[in-house]
């Protein structure tokens, strides 16, 4: 397949390799560009993933489906080298995005009906990792790679973090922790360990910048949700509006800095360690990892872009927020693609 058959979406200006093709042609014949066997690599390889929509489905549909996938990211990695633009690549990937949406778990990480990403539904879907894919079919199927995908399963083990991290205050300060949660969604973690929290006096400050995920956390905790207050704001504007509600013996920031600016995680750090935190309180928080062989997938068949950090990244910005070094403790989780830090005042 050569570069003119590969096709290109209306009101794409033409690579300055095309236009010079002419003029750089010296009787010999030419090799082919980079930037075409990349393309090249990509249409083969979306025209093989969608090719298994219409054939009898072998017996190892997933191992098949999983490796026509993959054969996709790498596809796409190799444009993505050859220098070729996010919106020329998607231009090739409607097919596949369309098959993809069809799991409705991935579907809501193409669309999210909420109208921003991460919200707190698809959180709660993920958490529950019910496939809800008619059972027998590709969506099935691809919904069932997503959902047990190590991608999701880092979420999960971030909200058991954030769990540990809630009962191991109340431990410390024997039952009659003030916990404070910035984007709390649906409150998950509270949740997983709300019978271990019932005969403590631990009491919660919950934020979120959507209403309805704290009217759903209202409803889902229960007996717990008498000792939360609700405050619906975003960061970093609210922290400065925490203060009378404090201090915090535990300050828990979970996926919030996945979707935020260095300078805002900077901000929120500060706020939280310097003004927020009782004498032996704790910060804790959670990033995606650098190097995130999933983001091929989250940002070119779903809708879902992150902010990766390494943990230079996360040290630099504890170190300019005033936090000290001997107080950061940087782990991943077991899938290895989530950082776990946290931050603990020894006053």
């Amino acid at each position: 397949m050569n570069h003119s058959s590969v096709g290109r979406s209306p009101g794409l200006p033409p690579r300055p390799a095309d236009a010079l093709r002419g003029s750089l042609l010296t009787g010999e014949q030419q090799q082919p560009w980079p930037d075409d066997l990349a393309l090249d690599s990509l249409c083969q390889a979306a025209a093989a993933f969608v090719a298994l929509d219409t054939a009898p489905a072998p017996e190892d549909l997933g191992v098949v489906l999983e490796s026509a996938l993959r054969a996709v990211w790498r596809a796409i990695e190799q444009c993505e080298n050859a220098g070729i633009g996010k919106r020329e690549i998607l231009s090739h990937l409607d097919a596949v995005r369309a098959i993809n949406g069809s799991s409705p778990f991935i579907a809501r990480a193409q669309n999210w009906p909420r109208g921003y990403i991460g919200d707190f539904e698809t959180i709660e879907y993920l958490c529950t990792a019910e496939n809800r894919a008619p059972a027998g079919t590709m969506a099935h199927v691809l919904e069932d790679l997503a959902l047990r995908s190590p991608i999701t399963g880092q979420h999960r083990n971030k909200v058991a973090f954030q769990a540990d991290a809630i009962l191991a205050a109340c431990r410390r300060r024997d039952g009659c922790a003030r916990i404070l949660s910035i984007g709390c969604g649906g409150c998950r973690d509270i949740r997983s360990v709300a019978s271990d929290l019932l005969p403590t006096a631990a009491e919660f400050v919950l934020c979120d910048f959507d209403d309805e995920a704290l009217a759903f956390a209202l409803h889902a905790l229960g007996p717990l949700a008498s000792r939360c207050t609700y405050l619906n704001a975003t960061v970093p504007r609210v922290l400065r509006k925490l203060v009378p509600y404090g201090p915090f013996d535990l300050a828990i920031a979970g996926g919030v800095f996945d979707y935020l600016p260095d300078r805002w995680v900077t901000l929120s750090l500060q706020s939280m360690w310097q003004t927020l935190l009782a004498p032996e309180g704790s910060l804790i928080f959670t990033n995606i990892k650098r190097g995130n062989p999933f983001r091929v997938w989250l940002e070119y068949l779903a809708n879902w872009e992150l902010t990766e950090r390494g943990e230079d990244d996360v040290l630099t910005s504890c170190r300019e927020s005033g936090i000290p070094q001997s107080a950061v403790r940087v782990v991943s989780d077991q899938t290895g693609l989530a950082l776990l830090v946290t931050c603990q005042r020894h006053d």
